[in-house]
């Protein structure tokens, strides 16, 4: 008699590995990572994912992009005007115009033995006769002798940063002393770099106080829209007795989180932009003197003020689309009542 043999069962085969798709990367892909970790739960009123949501994200960011794009132009502006202020502060400029009757090598001898005499002037370099040529050349054009015409020979004066020079007192000594003299402290020039500044500096604030009061209007708007989309949760918590704060603090939650989202990207791009200009600027500008150079990548430059103003940005926009929601929220509740 055979004795049954129950079949035994097959190998168990491990399962097969399912081929994993290549995940996409990008800032606005970590962006939305972090605060989905950051807000596991889903508001009960307000949801999450809607078209109106994303298009405020969108909308947000491009704000926040024309808003640091103002602000860092407006610092950039004015750290350049700044710097060529100083710089010109430092260098002053005297001219030594021929007169009929006296020698001009005697005239720009006596005006250096003055000058190098005063305290608080470090050099004084006079201009050679090819470089005042060069100096004229945009208004005269080149190749022109310069020994048929009156031109007044320049010197150079480079002052004390520390104890400068009294400039009203040296140019009365000159004026008095040496016909023809004249000191030129640039005071015009810098005047002018400070209205030019001025003006520049007005008008990026103004554009980031519109780009401020169009994000509070889209923002009431979008409130206003996710209310009427919510209508019968709204009023079924309104009439069981939920206070106006529970509600409002609910859309203020969601709207701040879409704010943040849009300021970041919004922003990050806005300091990735003046990070490629100042690159740019510093590569092209390579083959120019040191001080073309400087001053054309300072204009491009915010430094860290103008990153911690847009970071400065970010937050606010933030802030204000919770505000602008809770406030619209809570007018609308006691218009209710």
């Amino acid at each position: 008699m055979l004795a049954n043999k129950t079949p035994s069962p097959p190998p168990l085969r491990p399962p097969e590995a399912v081929p994993q798709q290549p995940r996409e990367r990008s800032f606005v892909r970590l962006v939305d990572g972090f605060f989905n970790a950051f807000n596991q739960q889903p508001s009960p009123i307000v949801p999450r994912a809607t078209v109106v949501g994303r298009s405020l994200i969108f909308v947000t960011a491009i704000m926040c992009f024309l808003a640091s794009l103002a602000l860092g132009t407006a610092w950039a502006v004015h750290r350049a005007a700044q710097t060529w202020i100083v710089d010109a502060g430092r260098e002053v400029t005297v001219q030594v115009k021929p007169v009929d009757g006296l020698d001009p090598d005697k005239q720009l001898s006596e005006t250096l033995r003055i000058i190098t005499g005063t305290s608080g002037v470090l050099n004084a370099k006079t201009l050679s006769v090819e470089e005042n040529a060069k100096i004229l050349e945009p208004w005269l054009g080149a190749g022109l002798d310069l020994t048929e015409l009156p031109v007044p020979r320049l010197i150079a004066l480079e002052l004390d940063p520390v104890v400068p020079a009294d400039l009203a007192a040296l140019s009365s000594r000159l004026a008095g002393a040496i016909p023809g003299v004249t000191l030129d402290d640039h005071r015009a020039w810098q005047a002018q770099i400070r209205s030019v500044s001025g003006w520049l500096q007005t008008a990026g604030f103004l554009v980031l106080l519109l780009m401020l009061g169009a994000t509070t209007a889209i923002i009431v708007f979008a409130t206003r829209s996710a209310i009427a989309g919510n209508r019968d949760i709204v009023h079924v918590l309104h009439m069981v007795g939920a206070r106006h704060s529970f509600i409002a603090r609910e859309f203020q939650r969601h709207f701040l989180i879409l704010g943040l989202k849009g300021g970041l990207i919004g922003g990050a791009a806005a300091a990735w932009l003046f990070v490629v200009a100042r690159t740019v600027a510093a590569r092209i500008a390579a083959p120019v003197t040191g001080e073309t150079l400087g001053a054309l990548v300072q204009s491009l430059s915010i430094g860290w003020a103008g990153y911690a103003g847009i970071a400065g940005i970010i937050a606010g926009l933030a802030v204000l689309s919770a505000l602008s929601s809770r406030i619209t929220v809570l007018r609308y509740l006691r218009e209710m009542d």
